[in-house]
């Protein structure tokens, strides 16, 4: 009898799986679609988010390579309290600086070509397409999942034909990593980095190729979402 019920327990640990200490069954491995519906769940509730980071391009041709760079950083009260600035300088010079402005009062945008005039918009979306070229793509990244609506903005979270590439570490911090397709039709595939805990996105990587220019992009974010944000990062200024 001893025998027979070691047996019935073994083929019934083999059935429901693994558990943990406290005796609940593990999670399932997650894929990919889930991982990206998950991300964008965790951005469109968020209380608050900030981030700031940086976007570097290699630009490759064959006679020189060059790396132009652009900064950036975002500060958002749910549901409309927002800023957003980046700064772009591919070529040396000045940077190029992009800038929104979004709370009770309206929406502003300010660009570094113009730096005498603050345009009024009338609608975020508008104002996340706006900035889509001169900010590298930031303005839409992430605002664009916070804000939905935009032509340019938040398809980060929408990838055709996502798969999972394995996890990943960036700086000792391991995060899920995916890869599909922004733009089905380029035949170039985008790759992201998802925090593991928060589904935040942490960094993007992304080839093109035009003619015989060949651009290398990466995007890399440091996060914050659900914690106070200061009245001065959503201070808009020209």
């Amino acid at each position: 009898l001893t025998i027979r019920c070691l047996f019935l327990l073994l083929a019934a640990s083999v059935v429901v799986g693994c558990s943990d200490d406290n005796g609940s069954q593990l999670a399932p491995e997650v894929t990919a679609e889930q991982i990206l519906e998950r991300s964008r769940a965790a951005y469109r509730n968020a209380t608050s988010y900030q981030d700031s980071g940086t976007v570097e391009t290699v630009y490759i041709t064959k006679s020189r390579e060059r790396i132009g760079t652009t900064r950036f950083e975002t500060a958002y009260v749910a549901p409309r309290t927002f800023r957003f600035e980046s700064r772009m300088n591919d070529f040396g010079g000045e940077d190029v600086v992009y800038r929104i402005g979004q709370d009770e009062l309206g929406i502003e945008v300010w660009f570094s070509s113009n730096p005498e005039m603050v345009q009024a918009v009338d609608n975020i979306q508008e104002a996340i397409d706006m900035g889509a070229g001169v900010s590298r793509d930031t303005t839409g990244m992430i605002a664009g999942i916070l804000f939905p609506g935009s032509k340019l903005g938040g398809d980060i979270v929408e990838l055709t034909d996502a798969k999972r590439l394995g996890d990943e570490s960036i700086d000792g911090v391991t995060y899920f990593k995916l890869q599909g397709f922004r733009w089905p039709n380029s035949g170039s595939p985008t790759t992201l980095w998802v925090d593991i805990e928060q589904y935040l996105i942490r960094q993007v990587y992304e080839e093109q190729h035009l003619g015989d220019l060949k651009t290398q992009t990466t995007w890399s974010y440091q996060p914050v979402i659900n914690e106070p944000v200061g009245s001065e990062a959503l201070r808009f200024e020209q």
